[in-house]
């Protein structure tokens, strides 16, 4: 006998997709021209998906055409998006603070509310865009996250190469501990609390390249390429860059990934997201290994210039990315640059 079934109800048979498409999303319109009216107009006829126009921002020194409802300044537009409970941020044009705006993406990290705008042509040429449109005027998203299958991937990439990493290593990280032992006072390995994903502290992993308690007179210092304090195998650990070989431990534990910003600590952190702009967007993702700004940076490269390396790893970086850089890693380690 067949089994009948009841029907299932319109409400309880909308998908979650189906629901967020028909909420409205709550927008802020960056611009005061007539340009911003225009967009907001495409945004209000839109309905897949629907919009809901709150306000607009306006440029420092702009003047409203009529009828806008002015909710602020642009250069307060985070602190807007979050008071009126926006899902969207949309730039009209390319306002004359994109320094600051960037910036304030940076310092506030990807997620919400995510930050739109519509492309000159200098940015469909230069950049990489998440491409979307409403009606037929393009949008590229600013702060958008890495998809989870791609978060996915990266982390069993890790997972595989730093397992077989550990396995192809384990003759040399035994003589590597041999020498150390047999030339120096000390542990043979280090361990020193940095920065991680989300600004967390961890416990990162390393062979020991300097006299044991190095710091106990300055406190913490950076290193320097004639620094005294290292020891004659740690010098040569350091030129090959196979004192980091331990932090493979680190990538499985899900502290480290093997390619990203390299972790620094909490000091030289708090240092530099002072005196640089944008900091600690490089806390976004989980630090590497290795990255950009090793392989196409020096030793002595600044803090500011490796930040913009981090940065390009963090809004555009890739699997293809990872082996890209793990390549160039390898004439690096040789060349001792």
């Amino acid at each position: 006998m067949p089994v009948l079934r009841q029907p299932i109800s319109g409400r309880a048979s909308r998908s979650r997709a189906e629901e967020l498409r028909l909420t409205p999303r709550r927008v802020i319109v960056v611009g005061v021209t007539e340009k911003a009216r225009s967009l907001a107009e495409s945004l209000r006829a839109s309905r897949d998906p629907g919009y809901e126009i709150v306000g607009f921002l306006a440029e420092d020194g702009a003047d409203a055409q009529r009828e806008m409802d002015v909710l602020g300044s642009a250069s307060e537009m985070f602190e807007i998006a979050e008071r009126m409970d926006v899902d969207e941020v949309i730039v009209a044009s390319m306002p004359g603070w994109i320094e600051r705006l960037a910036e304030a993406i940076s310092a506030n990290g990807n997620g919400h509310p995510r930050i739109r705008l519509v492309p000159s042509v200098y940015e469909t040429m230069v950049c990489n865009p998440k491409l979307s449109r409403v009606s037929d005027l393009p949008l590229v998203t600013l702060n958008r996250e890495r998809p989870r299958y791609a978060r996915f991937v990266k982390r069993l990439f890790d997972i595989v190469f730093s397992s077989a990493a550990l396995i192809v290593c384990a003759p040399i990280l035994g003589l590597i501990a041999l020498l150390m032992k047999l030339t120096s006072r000390g542990p043979v390995f280090y361990w020193q609390t940095r920065v991680g994903a989300g600004g967390k502290e961890f416990t990162l992993l390393k062979f020991r390249t300097m006299v044991a308690d190095a710091e106990a007179d300055t406190g913490p210092v950076l290193s320097w390429p004639m620094d005294e304090r290292v020891t004659l195998v740690g010098r040569a650990l350091r030129r090959l860059k196979i004192d980091e070989i331990p932090q493979f431990w680190n990538v499985l534990r899900g502290d480290m990934s093997v390619v990203g910003p390299r972790p620094e600590r909490m000091c030289f952190v708090e240092q530099f997201s002072q005196s640089i702009p944008g900091y600690t967007a490089r806390h976004q993702i989980r630090p590497g290994i290795t990255g950009l700004a090793q392989v196409y940076g020096g030793y002595t490269t600044d803090a500011e210039t490796k930040l913009k390396y981090d940065l390009l790893y963090v809004y555009g970086g890739s699997l293809l990315t990872d082996l890209k850089v793990l390549v160039l890693t390898i004439p690096a380690m040789i060349k001792g640059t």
